[in-house]
């Protein structure tokens, strides 16, 4: 496939699967955006899977492009991104399994919303989890101020998550979706320069749409297209916990500066300290209690370290950069 170039077909779609030992779930997925009618291509970008994630989607007929090391879910959507030969792409986590023809009726969402006057839209469908609960979809972006909200007392302390739950069938209007599954314009997207991969995983979608909002470009919810999100709901390592707290942190540096980050780091690590005490008093009666405590508890030990050792990399940067010499910039020559 000629990296970069692009088709004159305005309602194709290229999917790319970001993937990452994946083989249990990913063949679904697959099969799902290959029955699509909309869909041209699917792409699977295997970040060094040891698992047979990337013979599951040959044996399929997807396209494979195997990466040398995991990079992140970021890093994994911008190279497929750049080899997409449509003018739309969905980027899709490996667990996501469509209700229906959900690409088509994205797609054919976005196309109508650039007819009603968005020229560049990114839309995505309503996640639910395995048990048709609602998992991580439509939200506001939220201020530093009410991240610390929510990192100390809960998502519904900051109302900025799940701001629609039900909204019937026809598109809503929101600042940032979840990337676990979108569909957006190519060139827009390339334009944007994709994903930032430096943040490997977590915060990057957050990121990317304040980027794509600052450009004013818009992002619809559309609840008439569903899919579910097998791991929307399960406790994660106390390791990707830190990394997560650590990418809010690097998300308000970049937003609000170094003062506002520093605040939303001791709520994190002070918040997610309460909470693993909490979760762990319950863990002789909650099956899924000990699962949160490690995660909570190990996320606020994993995060003050993280946060530690990029303290102490910006003082040694302070201590190499050495004050100028007296007279140092001063132009020489006579003075007129």
């Amino acid at each position: 496939m000629p990296e970069g170039q692009r088709t004159d077909q305005p309602d194709r779609l290229t999917v790319v699967i970001a993937a990452y030992n994946g083989e249990q779930t990913i063949g679904r997925l697959v099969s799902a955006a290959l029955a699509s009618r909309v869909v041209e291509t699917v792409l699977v970008v295997d970040s060094a899977s040891a698992d047979a994630s990337a013979r599951v989607a040959r044996e399929l007929r997807a396209e494979v492009l195997t990466l040398e090391e995991n990079r992140g879910y970021g890093a994994a959507c911008n190279a497929g991104l750049a080899r997409c030969t449509t003018r739309w792409v969905a980027f899709c986590n490996q667990d996501i399994e469509p209700a229906g023809d959900m690409f088509a009726e994205l797609l054919e969402a976005a196309m109508t919303l650039r007819e009603a006057g968005y020229p560049e839209v990114i839309v995505a469908p309503k996640l639910q989890t395995d048990d048709h609960g609602f998992a991580e979809t439509a939200h506001l972006l939220p201020s530093w101020r009410q991240e610390v909200r929510e990192l100390l007392f809960g998502q519904s302390a900051a109302a900025v998550r799940n701001i629609v739950v039900d909204g019937g069938r026809d598109p809503v209007r929101v600042d940032w979706v979840s990337a676990a599954c979108i569909i957006g314009p190519v060139a827009a997207l390339r334009a944007q320069g994709g994903f930032d991969d430096s943040y490997f995983m977590y915060v990057e979608d957050v990121d990317l749409f304040q980027r794509w909002q600052a450009r004013g470009l818009a992002t619809f919810w559309v609840p008439a297209a569903r899919a579910i999100h097998t791991g929307g709901r399960r406790p994660i390592s106390g390791r990707l916990y830190a990394r997560s707290l650590s990418n809010w942190v690097r998300y308000f540096a970049r937003t609000d500066g170094a003062v506002a980050a520093a605040i939303v780091a001791v709520a994190g690590i002070a918040g997610a300290l309460a909470r693993g005490v909490f979760w762990a008093v319950r863990s002789g009666r909650d099956p899924d209690a000990a699962g949160y405590g490690r995660m909570f508890l190990g996320g606020a030990l994993g995060a003050a370290q993280l946060e530690a050792g990029m303290l102490r990399e910006r003082l040694r940067r302070g201590r190499q950069i050495k004050p100028p010499a007296p007279g140092a910039g001063r132009p020489r020559g006579k003075p007129e």
